[in-house]
């Protein structure tokens, strides 16, 4: 008996290490392999939280202000003052947004310059994304989050 127990879970492990070179990443970051285009694209999202750039996420000040949308090719939104728009291109669950292009007027209120800088700068790290049931992650290479928005 306890032989098929042990064997089950090899099985199990061996299941995992072919879908990933480390079985255990896949259960600590698990990336929606059967993203499809329509999940992403044509999609308006809002931002939940933005990495702050001193390894946390803070959660936005004006969630209704900070908008993004993917269209074939060209991403753009609200980046809280400023609308803001780039190209992006995108292999499976890998995402590379190209040169953001954005106005620079001033915000009313200096926290939400603060959090404009951070939603850019956090943009422009963007290279793999995971999506969920009304949720997008934008991460890094290193798949640490950097921007967690909603539908």
């Amino acid at each position: 008996m306890k032989y098929f127990i042990f064997a089950g879970l090899l099985v199990f492990l061996a299941s995992c290490a072919a879908e990933s070179q480390n079985p255990f990443i896949a259960f600590q970051n698990p990336i929606n392999r059967a993203n499809s285009t329509g999940a992403l694209e044509n999609t308006d999202w809002r931002i939940i939280a933005i990495n702050n750039g001193h390894g946390g996420m803070v959660p936005s000040e004006s969630p209704r202000s900070i908008t993004i949308r993917f269209d074939n090719g060209n991403v753009h939104g609200n980046a809280g003052c400023n609308p803001f728009s780039a190209t992006y291109t995108r292999n499976g669950n890998q995402l590379h947004i190209g040169q953001l292009r954005s106005t620079q007027r001033a915000c009313a209120e200096s926290s939400l310059m603060e959090q404009e800088a951070y939603f850019l700068q956090a943009l422009m790290q963007v290279r793999q994304y995971q999506i969920m049931p009304n949720q997008l992650k934008l991460l890094d290479d290193k798949g640490l989050l950097m921007v967690d928005l909603s539908k």
